[in-house]
């Protein structure tokens, strides 16, 4: 019995990791995108600090109510919600963006909706890692998850 219990919280475990490659893999390839694009567009490093600001700024902002909101909610809804949402709103902008020519404000726009949804997916996701780990495996889990991150980060800047 114990060892089906040990099996179980490594197959769910591997479920939400290989989740969060694929999420973080596309996620991380959306946001080089659009500053590539912004780059290309405007040749301005104004905009380009702009676009890290607008990025960045809603995660500082939104922090405290997403940490409110992972330990009231239900964690599992708030991170697939969030993470689906980016996944859409980036769709429906590239979609728009192969038939017509934005203006470079709705960059920002996506970058602001990309910081939103990242501010509640990664408490989310991390809240729920400890529920599905042994407290004895929990340190190697969140190494594993630090290195699907950065691989990420690596293979997308690649």
């Amino acid at each position: 019995m114990e060892k089906i219990q040990k099996q179980k919280w490594k197959s769910q475990f591997m479920i939400v990791a290989l989740g969060q490659a694929v999420s973080m893999l596309g996620s991380h390839g959306v946001q080089f995108a659009l500053i590539w694009w912004l780059a290309e567009k405007t040749s301005s490093p104004l905009m380009l600090g702009i676009s890290g600001l607008v990025a960045y700024l809603p995660m500082t902002l939104f922090s405290p109510l997403a940490g409110i909101a992972v330990d009231r909610y239900n964690r599992k809804f708030i991170s697939i919600f969030s993470d689906m949402a980016m996944g859409a709103v980036a769709m429906i902008y590239a979609v728009i963006l192969s038939f017509f020519d934005l203006p470079v404000w709705t960059v920002f726009v996506m970058l602001c909706v990309r910081g939103i949804g990242s501010t509640f997916q990664q408490p989310a996701i991390q809240s729920i890692i400890p529920q599905l780990v042994p407290k004895d495996q929990l340190i190697k889990t969140n190494g594993w998850l630090q290195l699907l991150n950065s691989g990420s980060f690596f293979a997308e800047v690649r």
